[in-house]
């Protein structure tokens, strides 16, 4: 089965909602074709992502500063 994870940010940023998507994703990952979409993320995490075969889309043009601009 495929899953896409569309998130405004990515662990290490943000807080527990971020951790516990990376802990989720790290859990599911041997059972789940995963996809990771974000716009904020660290290149350690998109380099320990992709050697688990979760596949990483980073959107760079999307701006979080503002949740109101991002709506």
């Amino acid at each position: 089965m495929k899953v896409i994870l569309l998130s405004e940010v990515f662990w290490p940023y943000g807080s527990g909602g971020e951790l516990a998507t990376y802990l989720w994703i790290r859990v599911l990952n041997p059972i789940l074709s995963i996809t990771a979409v974000t716009a904020k993320i660290s290149e350690d995490i998109i380099n320990e992502l992709r050697s688990l075969g979760v596949e990483v889309i980073v959107l760079e043009e999307l701006n979080t500063s503002s949740r109101v601009k991002l709506w």
